[in-house]
């Protein structure tokens, strides 16, 4: 009888030959349901990500890729359909050249450190939610006009006792798809090594003889293969008045989109995506692939 998977995997982080019985699940359910609660100890935690590793390396090749790439030519397919309905629309394929990616290192998780998957792939992710925000950040710092930068990303409204928040009723024109893998890629352990936690902690004073308690986490490998998309539906008469206002002579939906792409393009290269940015994660850069523009006619 085959052991549930929760079972098969804390074997195999106990040090138990499991190759055979993990290799295909679905590494974030893996990742965030099955980590063990009992032991949180530096060793532990190790065997747990390298674990995580070897089911995502498990998928690499034809099923991994198969997987990846079927996403992407539904989301191609989504894009032509919305089209042809009079939505602008773009496509944006991206690789990150020199550097890993991590998004999602807040979310709550036994082992400390979260980790972004695809609830349905099981693929690292950078939510839309963030590639807007990311876009919004970037547009600003590149001086956008601001009811420009409101119209396309949305209102942001300053509380006093807290972080902006965005209002709801004025989302934004432009709509951004997850960050995610177009080909399935590698997964690799990191780790921060703090030498004195216990001046963190217990508010200690520093002391060389206090010992590092090494923290790991996960990435995404570099040289991946990334998509996103960007999103827009039919501009109203009254949206035209406002880009026009704002400089933009050409307003359709296809000609905002551009805009969005732009800003996607820009943040993502120069400010990065996801977590540890200040240290070089999550640079990515525009990967000069061969696609079927979002407006042909032809079957994607």
């Amino acid at each position: 009888m085959t052991r549930p998977l929760r079972t098969r995997l804390q074997a195999r982080v106990q040090g138990a030959n499991a190759d055979e019985v993990i290799a295909g699940c679905h590494v974030g359910l893996a990742f965030d349901r099955f980590a063990p609660t009992d032991d949180r100890s530096p060793t532990v935690k190790r065997r747990f990500f390298d674990v995580m590793v070897d089911v995502s390396q498990s998928h690499r090749g034809k099923e991994g890729d198969t997987l990846a790439n079927d996403a992407f030519v539904r989301e191609k397919r989504r894009l032509h359909d919305l089209c042809a309905d009079g939505w602008g629309t773009r496509s944006i394929l991206l690789t990150n050249p020199r550097c890993r990616f991590i998004s999602g290192l807040g979310i709550s998780h036994p082992f400390e450190a979260g980790f972004s998957f695809s609830q349905t792939l099981g693929v690292p992710i950078l939510p839309g939610s963030s590639v807007k925000g990311l876009a919004r950040e970037w547009a600003r710092i590149d001086g956008w006009d601001a009811r420009l930068i409101d119209l396309l990303f949305g209102l942001e409204l300053i509380d006093a006792d807290g972080p902006p928040t965005f209002a709801t009723p004025a989302q934004g024109l432009v709509q951004f798809s997850d960050l995610a893998w177009r080909k399935w890629g590698a997964l690799e352990v990191d780790l921060v090594n703090p030498h004195y936690s216990d001046y963190y902690v217990n508010d200690e004073d520093p002391a060389d003889w206090m010992q590092p308690v090494p923290s790991f986490f996960l990435t995404a490998a570099p040289q991946g293969k990334w998509f996103t998309s960007v999103l827009v539906p039919p501009v109203s008469d009254e949206e035209a008045l406002v880009l026009n206002d704002c400089g933009q002579k050409a307003v359709a939906a296809q000609d905002v989109a551009l805009l969005g792409e732009r800003a996607v393009i820009g943040a993502l290269g120069d400010l990065g995506g996801g977590g540890k940015t200040m240290v070089g994660y999550g640079e990515f850069v525009l990967d000069h692939e061969i696609e079927p523009k979002a407006n042909s006619k032809k079957k994607v």
